[in-house]
């Protein structure tokens, strides 16, 4: 399978790797950083980059680490584990807090890459001129981060005496879904992130002006390309934090039909990615499993590739899962 490579463990890196891997392997970021030509010749940071050839404050650049990575992964005639120093480096760079050799959360880290491509994106389409539409919203944003992961959800509230309903609604990137006791299922996570809940406190209507019980819901407004997910496997206490390892079930195919405000279109999505997270909170690994264009299923411990099968797939303890859209 072209693109079949590990990444070397410089030290606590796993986070890094896993994470690389489900954007090396997604179709849609494949498709933009070996066709990307405009930022490698128009990035300024990737020109002193390339005299000086080394990463500084000055020329980092998350784009320019990655495309380097693309080129190597789908270039090369060897499985041999690729060493990520440059994006390393410039990821340090780029976050303090993600400079040293300590484990970090690698939905943190999927976050702060695609803020980066997004970023980069806006400081070359300034530095082109390059005319822009009225609408500068992120809805309108041509970067491979939003185009590929961008959705909506709508927040609702109905009021229980005269049945209006308030909305509101928020771009996001990915959903996070709770592991409550009984969730079993990936359905299960779903139908629990989209049910109908009262509200705690008192409702003032806007509507009737009525002080009342409300209803709140959550419902998909538009779906990404890719659906991204994050199972909240780790829990945030005062002092500490915990791990929730319950297993789930996961589909290797989703309809999200049943979760959307208005269902439109397609809306039938297939596992491609999923990184999962084994041990315990401060002494755990990260691994990932892709599935290739060849139809086989892979999965990947930094630099070692084996074959799982799909029974592996379903049972295992998800942490991020990301599926992309089909057609029917």
């Amino acid at each position: 399978m072209t693109g079949l490579k590990g990444f070397v463990n410089l030290g606590a890196t796993c986070y890094m790797s896993s994470i690389l891997q489900t954007f090396i392997h997604n179709p849609l970021f494949k498709e933009c950083f070996l066709n990307n030509d405009f930022h490698y010749f128009h990035c300024e940071k990737n020109k002193a980059f390339l005299i000086s050839q080394q990463v500084d404050e000055n020329n980092a650049c998350i784009t320019c680490a990655l495309d380097n990575i693309f080129t190597s992964f789908y270039t090369a005639t060897s499985h041999e584990g690729f060493g990520l120093t440059h994006l390393l480096s410039t990821a340090w760079y780029k976050k303090k807090s993600l400079a040293g050799f300590q484990e970090q959360d690698a939905h943190e880290f999927w976050q702060f890459i695609l803020n980066e491509l997004h970023s980069d994106h806006e400081r070359l389409v300034r530095q082109s001129n390059i005319k822009q539409e009225e609408d500068n919203s992120i809805q309108k944003c041509s970067c491979v981060t939003h185009r590929t992961f961008l959705g909506e959800l709508s927040s609702s509230i109905k009021c229980t005496s005269c049945g209006s309903i308030t909305s509101t609604t928020d771009p996001v990137l990915d959903v996070s879904l709770e592991l409550k006791k009984g969730s079993t299922t990936l359905y299960n996570c779903l139908d629990l992130f989209c049910r109908d809940e009262p509200l705690d406190v008192p409702y003032t209507c806007e509507s009737c002006n009525d002080k009342t019980e409300a209803i709140k819901s959550l419902r998909l407004k538009s779906v990404a390309p890719v659906f991204s997910i994050q199972l909240k496997r780790f829990k945030h206490h005062l002092d500490s934090i915990s791990k929730i390892d319950n297993p789930i079930e996961v589909p290797l195919y989703l309809e999200l039909a049943k979760y959307c405000e208005n269902p439109q279109g397609n809306l039938f999505y297939e596992l491609f990615a999923l990184v999962c997270h084994t041990g315990s909170v401060h002494t755990g690994h990260y691994v990932v499993i892709i599935k290739g264009g060849d139809g086989q299923w892979y999965k990947f411990d930094d630099s070692v590739i084996t074959m799982v099968d799909k029974e592996e797939v379903t049972s295992t303890s998800a942490y991020l899962l990301f599926y992309i859209q089909r057609p029917l």
